[in-house]
């Protein structure tokens, strides 16, 4: 939902959690950390019913950094209307989100707290100590997700293709703690794919990601290899299907990410780790950022008793 709301209710199950985890720029001390929680589901759609339904979903996150407790804080609420097509759904969500966002000058030392060449805290730095500033902001996308189920459970020829693009601060709201700096528009483009290499326990999964706000420009590619450690049983469901992922992304001009996955029926962890490929590779120490996902995804619908839908990826 970060990358387009109208993923919204599009996994392939009946419920998706995510919680991670981020930590990035340790060579510069305190800085930013971001902590996050998203669930989505489908709801309004009837087991043997071939149409539309609606998906619903949260979206949490924290970024915090430095000695001043630069903070943001996203709190939003995702709907999607997703028509069913075949073996596709056509999705398109909105989200409303209230963002706020805080700075705290308790922790920052300033050039008139210095006396005869000593910091003295007691000195009053004349600077104002904290500020924050809160809005309401509304994104919008549309996605296609085409998804084809393999032909047998250990043929491994089954592929899912995830199409999207969306745009966010549709409103342009002020979020400059100092007044008059209002957000630009930011517009994000996706194209995921997994592929299965037919009767190898070998699949693809490339991805393409761009994200451009104002001037900035962002390109992420890359792809992860995953090799099925376990199928499913076809009627039993005594197993479940599991496989472990390794491969990289490029993020142009500014870092490297190498990644690693592991998920296990309806349980999910990955594991990144960004290597600064910038500019500010000699101040950094190429250490970027590292970062953790779990995830659950209720695929054959144990929480809201579904229709036993196997996992496709």
């Amino acid at each position: 939902m970060n990358i387009n709301p109208a993923l919204c209710g599009t996994a392939n199950g009946f419920l998706r959690a995510n919680m991670s985890y981020r930590s990035q720029w340790a060579a510069f001390g305190n800085a930013y950390r971001t902590m996050g929680f998203s669930a989505d589901a489908p709801i309004i759609k009837k087991k043997k019913t071939y149409g539309s339904y609606l998906g619903t979903g949260i979206n949490v996150y924290q970024d915090r950094a430095g000695a001043a407790k630069l903070s943001k804080l996203h709190l939003a609420g995702d709907v999607s209307g997703v028509v069913v097509m075949g073996d596709g759904l056509l999705s398109l969500g909105i989200e409303v989100a209230y963002e706020q966002r805080s700075i705290s000058g308790a922790g920052l030392k300033w050039d008139s707290q210095w006396s005869n060449n000593q910091y003295n805290s007691a000195i009053s730095s004349g600077e104002s100590e904290s500020a924050s500033k809160s809005a309401f902001d509304y994104s919008g996308g549309l996605a296609y997700v085409l998804r084809r189920k393999p032909s047998t459970i250990s043929s491994n020829d089954g592929t899912e293709l995830v199409i999207s693009a969306s745009v966010f601060h549709i409103l342009r709201p002020d979020m400059g703690l100092g007044g008059g700096d209002p957000l630009a528009m930011r517009y994000t483009g996706m194209v995921y794919a997994t592929l299965g290499l037919t009767n190898t326990n070998v699949r693809l999964q490339p991805r393409l990601f761009y994200n451009q706000q104002s001037s900035l420009r962002e390109i992420n590619a890359g792809c992860i290899f995953y090799y099925v450690l376990q199928n499913a049983s076809s009627y039993t469901g005594y197993n479940v299907e599991s496989a472990f992922g390794v491969g990289a992304s490029y993020r142009y001009r500014d870092a490297i990410i190498p990644e690693i996955h592991y998920y296990k029926g309806d349980f999910f962890c990955g594991l990144s780790y960004d290597f600064n490929a910038s500019k500010l590779t000699p101040y950094s120490a190429t250490r970027g950022g590292l970062e953790i996902t779990l995830r659950f995804t209720d695929v054959a619908g144990k929480i809201f008793g579904g229709n036993g839908a196997s996992r496709s990826f």
